[in-house]
Parts: C-alpha cells; structure tokens; sequence
C-alpha cells in the first residue's frame, strides 16, 4: 500500500467535493480509485501527475509555498523584485 497516494486521492476528493467529483475530474470509473486509495492496486504515473496537478490547480497558495517563489517561463527566480538566473543577480 502506498500511503502517498492513499493521501493524495483523500486530499484531491476533500477539495473536490467527494470521491464522485475526483472521479469525474480524473475522468476514471471509481472502482479504480477505490483499488488505489485502498492500496489494492498501485496508482500509475500518469494519474499520480494528474492526482497532483489537481490539488496544486486547485490551492494555489499552496503551490506558491510549495515552490518557494514563482518561476517564469525562462526559467528565472523571480523573489521579492529581484531576478536570479544561475545563482547571479540581475542588477535592476
């Protein structure tokens, strides 16, 4: 039994509404959730990425705390008006 994605489907339902709204979102019958959250089967990759996405999308305060600060598109820290790209600071 994994006890990450038992937790995982638990938390993603709560923020859902309930284990019906998870599955409808995943667009998965909820037997096979029952099986994952239960630990009968392992969860594959994909719908642990997706398991994942849907409670990082839905607290995103969350995330931003998870991350540390919010990254760009190019890859640049972006803290507090000031920008680091490999560890340099970029003089504003």
């Amino acid at each position: 039994m994994n006890a990450l994605h038992c937790l995982l489907l638990r938390e993603a339902a709560e923020l859902l509404g309930g284990r019906v709204q998870l599955g409808r979102a995943l667009q998965l019958p909820s037997q096979d959730l029952a099986r994952w959250r239960d630990g009968l089967k392992p969860m594959p990759r994909p719908i642990f990425l997706k398991v994942v996405d849907l409670i990082l999308d839905t607290t995103p305060e969350r995330a931003a705390k998870a991350v540390g600060a919010p990254l760009s598109c190019s890859g640049d820290v972006r803290r507090m008006g000031q920008r680091t790209k490999g560890g340099e600071r970029d003089a504003r």
